[in-house]
Parts: structure tokens; sequence; C-alpha cells
């Protein structure tokens, strides 16, 4: 019994998301972030519906509003309105989370090396690898303040993967000190 309970367990957890911080860095006399302040979130990725998904997801495990929604696409793309109209809107902070790296590894799954009497078989399976850039810009003072990489290994879904980032995000800058509750 003892044994089907723990190859439960291995096969429920191998099925999840691991998302792992790599690095942080924050700026000389970066001040701690504060929950009320008034934030944007922005999401750089290729894959439009998933970019929309994921900055949905991003803003609301953060509080914070989706910066895209406040203007058209053609007011977007210029750089200085729409920090300009964010300023005017009382935002004093922007994330933007970037996907830097998606990758395929192969990983040899542990356990017994003999799967007959015959031969010798090492199993590899495909392992999916997607790295992401989450940068906190200040834009009262226009510089960045906080900037943290990390990867997450089989994403299930943009929500889940959000909300893992989110977490582990969290915990660096409680750990670094640059969060205030």
């Amino acid at each position: 019994m003892r044994t089907v309970t723990f190859l439960m367990l291995a096969l429920l957890s191998f099925g999840c998301s691991t998302t792992h911080v790599l690095d942080s860095w924050k700026a000389e006399n970066a001040s701690p972030l504060k929950r009320s302040t008034k934030r944007a979130v922005v999401v750089v990725a290729n894959n439009k519906e998933r970019r929309e998904r994921a900055e949905a997801a991003f803003a609301e495990d953060i509080n914070a509003v989706v910066a895209r929604n406040l203007f058209t696409p053609e007011e977007w793309q210029d750089k200085d309105l729409v920090k300009a109209r964010l300023l005017e809107q009382g935002f004093e902070e922007v994330v933007v989370m970037r996907v830097v790296g998606v990758e395929e590894e192969q990983t040899r799954l542990r356990g017994p090396m003999w799967s007959n009497w015959m031969g010798l078989n090492t199993p590899y399976v495909p392992k999916t690898r997607v790295d992401l850039v989450t940068s906190i810009y200040d834009i009262t003072e226009g510089r960045l303040v906080y900037q943290l990489s990390s990867h997450t290994y089989e994403p299930t879904s943009v929500e889940d993967t959000m909300a893992e980032q989110v977490k582990a995000g969290l915990k660096r800058l409680r750990d670094d000190g640059m969060l205030v509750d």
C-alpha cells in the first residue's frame, strides 16, 4: 500500500510545472515596493492569445492593471504617450514579464535500467523549459528598480504558470527585502 501511495504521488508531481528563480537584481538605493502602489502589467510574448491570458492572470495575481488595455494599438506604439498617460492616471510602476526562451530538453527517468532480461533500457522523456525575465520599472523616476530571472519546467497552462511565477517572485522580493506588506 505504501508503494502504491508513493507511486501515485510521484506521478501526480511529475505532471505539475515547477518554477525556479535563478537570479535577482535590485538597483542601488531602491526603496521597498508597497502593495498599495498603482502598477501596470505588460507581458511580452509572440502569441497574442497567450500574452493576453498571461497579462490578465498576472494583473489579477498582483492586483495591477493590464497596461495594453488602456490604449489603442496605435497609441501603444508611442512610448512617450504611454508613459505620459500612465503617469497622468497615477501609475507609479510598470511590471514587465518577458518570455526570453523556450527549450525542449531530454530528461532521463530514474529507476531500474533493466527493462527485461535481454537488455538495458534508459528511458528519456522530453521536458519543456520556459525562461522568463520579470522587470519592475519606477516610471516616476524613469529607472529599473528590480529584475528577476526564472524558468518554469513543464508549464501546464498560462494561468498556472503566471500563478507560480508570481508566488516565486513575491517570495524572492520578500527575501531580498524589496516588499513591504
